[in-house]
């Protein structure tokens, strides 16, 4: 069954603008892209003519909008207009084999002690697998690798098969969002099932590339936009924002490597409802979490209490409507165990500490209280 979503037109109209503006600021305009000239293929896609969409605004009503038309708005304001054929250009997107990429060993020599490569595998994940194929590919390639054979008592070359997983939609980004006065972190908790305990973790706004992202900036800010509502400050036109580095996820199999980010925000600047067409997930109760706070969690081997300091982003009454409880939320513990976080607040630790070094606000003992990395020893 199709899933069918009522959204407010004025929400839209101002999601619209806000997006048109954003695109112009990363991307610049393209010819004739305007608000104007997207709303040109947006009212076929609503069901509505031009003069009936701009009276429903004026009297604040609600449409019907489809997951397809939703996505296929997504895609005219993204890249000015929508394509023909959807399915055909996600088919065309997507890599079909790993061999496309560039690997910079070469074939390999076995006897160098690298795996060389005598077959590239095709997917194992259909497309008859879906959803599955939309979030992973299996591919078993032909190599030959230095073994140990038992009877002859020494490592020879030998063949076999070695399996590397990568990630369709693109390598994803992880993206630190802090406010540029008080140096809070805005963090979101999510119930994690692919875990063994199947708990909720709470963490730095991430996720994997959309065909809609020209590079892993889109994607962090996209992830930032849609989890937390925030989007970077200006300065001089520029957005605050700081690329940190790429690390591979598993170098055993994976071949994902995230990019990682770091935002300044002013966090009474947010969307205080929820976007009118990239919804959030009800899961991501996005909280504003003090610095040290963020780095004793990082550190600490148990959660640590801090039910005084939060403050969520979103007002009570929406809360209670969109959010689950969880244990940030009912009992003020807050532990770190995402990998991705983590590593995102080591990498950001010299940049906030260059950042607020001279801050109006911050004096020389608030500065140590935070950036003196010893006070985050865990007690021996």
């Amino acid at each position: 069954m199709e899933s069918i979503e009522t959204i407010s037109l004025k929400n839209f109209d101002d999601w619209l603008e806000r997006k048109v503006k954003e695109q112009r600021l990363r991307h610049g305009s393209p010819p004739g892209y305007s608000k104007t000239s997207l709303l040109d293929e947006v009212y076929p896609l609503l069901g509505i003519g031009k003069s009936t969409y701009y009276e429903s605004l004026k009297k604040e009503e609600c449409c019907e909008i489809s997951q397809e038309v939703k996505e296929q708005i997504l895609e005219i304001v993204f890249f000015g207009s929508a394509p023909a054929n959807p399915v055909q250009e996600t088919e065309a997107w997507r890599p079909e084999k790993l061999i496309k990429i560039d690997f910079g060993g070469g074939k390999g020599d076995p006897n160098k002690g690298e795996i060389e490569i005598m077959e590239f595998g095709g997917n194992r994940i259909s497309k008859d697998d879906s959803p599955v194929d939309r979030y992973v590919s299996v591919f078993v390639d032909k190599v030959n690798f230095r073994q140990y054979d038992k009877e002859l008592g020494k490592a020879v070359v030998k063949p076999g098969n070695f399996v590397r997983i990568e990630s369709p939609g693109g390598e994803g980004a992880v993206i630190l969002v802090c406010d540029s006065q008080s140096g809070d972190i805005c963090l979101v908790t999510q119930w994690r099932h692919s875990i063994r305990e199947r708990r909720w973790l709470t963490e730095a706004p991430r996720g994997f590339a959309s065909r809609l992202d020209r590079s892993m900036l889109d994607t962090a800010l996209r992830e930032m936009g849609q989890e937390t509502t925030y989007q970077p400050m200006l300065n001089d036109g520029e957005e605050m924002i700081q690329r940190l580095k790429c690390f591979y996820t598993d170098t055993g199999k994976l071949s994902d490597k995230p990019g990682y980010f770091l935002a300044f925000v002013d966090r009474d600047k947010h969307e205080d409802r929820m976007d009118p067409v990239v919804n959030p997930p009800v899961r991501d109760d996005p909280v504003w979490i003090p610095l040290r706070s963020f780095y004793q969690a990082i550190f600490a081997r148990t959660p640590i209490q801090i039910g005084d300091e939060v403050e969520f982003v979103f007002v009570q009454h929406i809360r209670e409507e969109y959010f689950a409880e969880y244990p940030l939320a009912e009992e003020g513990e807050l532990e770190i165990c995402d990998g991705f976080t983590a590593l995102a607040g080591l990498l950001a630790f010299p940049y906030l500490a260059k950042y607020f070094r001279n801050k109006t606000g911050w004096d020389d003992k608030k500065w140590r209280e935070c950036f003196t990395i010893t006070n985050y020893l865990p007690a021996l």
